[in-house]
């Protein structure tokens, strides 16, 4: 079968075979294919007493540079959701909202590359500035947020995203009489 790699068991029973039928009759019966049963015949070790394979056959052109750059690198991508948490608390800073009037939502990307963790997360709701915590324990404000001590096994390469829910009525409660804010909330 393609794929499988043969067992010594598979090989005795070819190699026994062998000597009654012809070499692809022979293959097809141990469940190799008739490569394979040509390949054994020219050289009848068995799997197990073959040399092990030598790992990579050329040397990695990043290894003298993968953990002090590349993964640095990696972990810097999510800017976007940085940028979008200095707004937010510029904002808030500026008075144009306050952190009680947002709400953050983690949002997994869902298909089959998602951490089990960021499934885990995902549709959790969080006040602004409280962080969402994974089932490993890595707690993070934003998707690839390493601020909180998130390992690199938590950020490289994360899809996730946030979406951001305002409160608009919260933010009016201060400002506006019980009459008005019931008006306001009728209305929304």
């Amino acid at each position: 079968m393609p794929g499988r790699h043969v067992t010594d068991q598979q090989t005795r029973l070819f190699m026994k075979l062998r000597q009654d039928h012809p070499i692809e009759v022979a293959a097809a019966k141990a469940g190799m294919s008739r490569a394979t049963g040509y390949r054994i015949s020219q050289n009848p070790k068995l799997p197990s007493q073959k040399p092990q394979t030598r790992g990579r056959r050329r040397p990695d052109p990043l290894e003298h540079i993968f953990d002090a750059e590349v993964v640095p690198l990696l972990q810097s991508a999510p800017g976007l959701h940085a940028g979008q948490d200095a707004g937010l608390q510029q904002a808030i800073a500026k008075g144009q909202m306050s952190a009680d009037q947002i709400n953050v939502e983690w949002d997994a990307s869902g298909d089959r590359f998602t951490r089990p963790s960021h499934s885990e997360m995902d549709r959790q709701r969080r006040g602004y500035g409280q962080p969402f915590v994974s089932p490993t324990g890595a707690m993070m404000r934003y998707p690839g947020d390493t601020g909180l001590g998130a390992p690199a096994s938590e950020v490289i390469n994360c899809r996730c995203h946030l979406r951001i829910r305002l409160n608009l009525v919260n933010g009016l409660k201060s400002r506006l009489t019980p009459e008005e804010l019931a008006t306001v909330r009728t209305a929304l």
